[in-house]
């Protein structure tokens, strides 16, 4: 695995926050791109989650869970903000969900090692996600994760 210092793509997005398990991923991906079609938003081709506490198995956690969206994109808007942009540490990790801890832990380790100050949440960008949106082939899923810093 490799580490690397970058500056996160930014982009418009549609949110949703709560505190649910990660099991419940999916419900989100679902209610967020019913939204957008609600709103008249177009699909930018990002779907993303922050996390504001360490997901634990099984157990409720807060997150956001977010699309990137295009198109005429109303001011203040509650589900509207920008994300990215900022400095951070990335690694990229391929296959399951289920073994995201090993990067994370990696990426922990590095930032320890090197005495790096996190300045914000964690979040994930699914680069490649399930096929067709819900057929789940784990060799084939993509994630990156940045760890925002000073």
């Amino acid at each position: 695995m490799e580490v690397k210092e970058i500056t996160a793509p930014k982009f418009t997005a549609y949110t949703i926050r709560t505190k649910d398990t990660m099991q419940s991923m999916g419900k989100y991906i679902g209610k967020l791109f019913g939204a957008i079609r609600k709103e008249k938003l177009k699909f930018g081709g990002t779907v993303f989650s922050v996390y504001y506490e360490v997901p634990q198995d099984n157990q409720p956690c807060d997150f956001e869970m977010g699309l990137s969206i295009t198109g005429n994109i109303p001011a203040n808007h509650a589900n509207i903000k920008t994300i990215g942009g900022m400095k951070c540490l990335t690694i990229q990790h391929k296959g399951s969900y289920s073994k995201l801890k090993t990067a994370y832990d990696f990426m922990r380790s590095h930032v320890k090692e090197n005495n790096i100050d996190i300045v914000g949440a964690p979040f994930e960008i699914y680069t490649k996600g399930p096929f067709l949106g819900f057929i789940m082939i784990p060799s084939l899923l993509v994630t990156d994760i940045y760890f925002p810093i000073k």
